[in-house]
């Protein structure tokens, strides 16, 4: 699910399944920077409290690694609308989602991710407190900043977004489950990447959790966390089920580091196992999407995996991943593919029977991603030229494979390229 940010050279692990929630395109650093909330909850005598109200400031000298889809600070100022406005505004006159009406979006966003710390700062140390009760081991200082980040993502773009699609709010208890869900999501991942159990016991796991004997801390977190979230979930054999196939394709994962991988097969996983990471959030709400809403899902998710794999390329071309963006390199063609499955979830989208705000809203929220995405193939596509290797790659430095968003230009360029996707047909 989430945590190839910690894979090692020994871990044995592949590509992981989840990673675009828990690792999204690393484009801002600073510590004012989604990842803030983290610092407002500390463990103190051996249990998780509240320490503060508010996300902490920004300063040159402070950064984190923060790996979150919509860092606070990123978000355009309305008075971006305004340079805008002109040359660029006219020739996109047929458009029928404006310039203005992208930026008062990621600015309500932007609010909205304000306001969703408060739920986290309440309600996250307890679970965790409750779920480590009774057990020998603790979850590390880490967790809070790990499952916010898996949370806030999982919330705005797959849950959240799409109840507000369809004109329905998310339930108390809904908000639960998905916290529930963020938690044990990397829980599980840890069971593959640190060699905690074999695979054939990750897959008895999965299919009869209540079977399981745990002999670590891990193990029995994991355990408690996932009976809770099937006893609370309406379809405990669809979130089993979606588990299932989280798990087939963690494993089909493992292909990714290897170097005789090809590139269909590279496509192949990077689609599928965002796509099951998708459905597996999906399977703990109240009313699980409707077939259509399913099918658009598909190349939604998959452009969502293949940004985060954009912006990782640095760090996967040195741990010997193998992805779409680091291995074959054919960028013509991963444009291509961008551009056909940005058309092809607009289509769909249209066709919804939601209205046209609830669609062009959603529509703003998830290109905000495969914006960034565009953006990094493209700087990789310019900075790569003429590269035959691997080897070659990792040689060329950090400055040249990661796509630094953190500046005024890239926002400016950032903000048109969502117009821009929103439009396109």
């Amino acid at each position: 699910m989430a945590g190839a940010g910690r894979r090692t050279a020994s871990s044995g692990g592949g590509r992981n399944i989840f990673c675009f929630i828990e690792k999204p395109p690393k484009f801002a650093l600073h510590s004012s920077h989604f990842g803030g909330l983290a610092h407002l909850v500390e463990r103190k005598h051996g249990m998780f409290e509240v320490i503060g109200s508010s996300p902490i400031s920004s300063t040159k000298s402070g950064k984190t690694d923060v790996k979150i889809g919509f860092p606070l600070s990123f978000f355009p100022p309305l008075f971006l609308f305004f340079a805008f406005k002109g040359p660029y505004n006219t020739s996109m006159q047929r458009h029928t989602v404006s310039l203005y009406k992208v930026i008062r979006h990621l600015n309500r966003l932007r609010q909205r991710l304000k306001e969703q710390d408060e739920y986290v700062r309440l309600h996250l140390p307890t679970l965790l407190n409750a779920l480590e009760a009774g057990q020998p081991g603790q979850f590390p200082a880490s967790a809070v900043k790990r499952v916010t980040k898996y949370w806030q993502l999982a919330l705005n773009v797959v849950c959240n977004n799409l109840y507000h699609l369809a004109g329905r709010e998310l339930r108390e208890d809904e908000h639960h489950r998905i916290l529930l869900l963020s938690i044990f999501g990397p829980l599980y991942d840890d069971l593959f990447d640190d060699n905690i159990l074999s695979h054939e016991a990750i897959e008895a796991f999965t299919l009869y959790p209540e079977k399981h004997h745990p002999q670590s801390f891990e193990e029995h977190v994991a355990q408690k966390a996932y009976l809770q979230l099937l006893e609370l979930s309406p379809d405990r054999e669809l979130v089993i089920r979606h588990l299932h196939n989280v798990f087939i394709w963690q494993k089909a994962s493992l292909r990714q580091m290897s170097s005789d991988i090809s590139e269909e097969e590279l496509y192949r996983i990077t689609y599928e196992k965002s796509y099951h990471s998708v459905l597996l959030f999906c399977s703990v709400l109240d009313h699980y999407p409707a077939d259509d809403i399913l099918k658009m899902l598909y190349p939604m998710a998959g452009l969502l995996q293949l940004t985060n794999d954009a912006f990782d390329v640095y760090k996967d071309v040195n741990s010997g991943i193998h992805t779409v963006p680091n291995f074959y390199r054919n960028f013509d063609k991963l444009q291509q593919q961008f551009l056909t499955d940005v058309a092809a979830f607009n289509r769909m989208l249209r066709k919804m029977p939601f209205s046209r705000k609830a669609k062009g809203a959603y529509g703003i929220t998830i290109h905000a991603l495969h914006a960034m995405g565009w953006m990094a193939i493209a700087q990789l596509k310019i900075n790569t030229a003429g590269v035959c290797s691997m080897e070659e790659l990792a040689a060329l430095g950090r400055k040249a494979l990661v796509c630094d968003m953190d500046n005024l230009r890239q926002k400016m360029r950032w903000v048109k390229q969502v117009k821009y996707f929103v439009n396109y047909h």
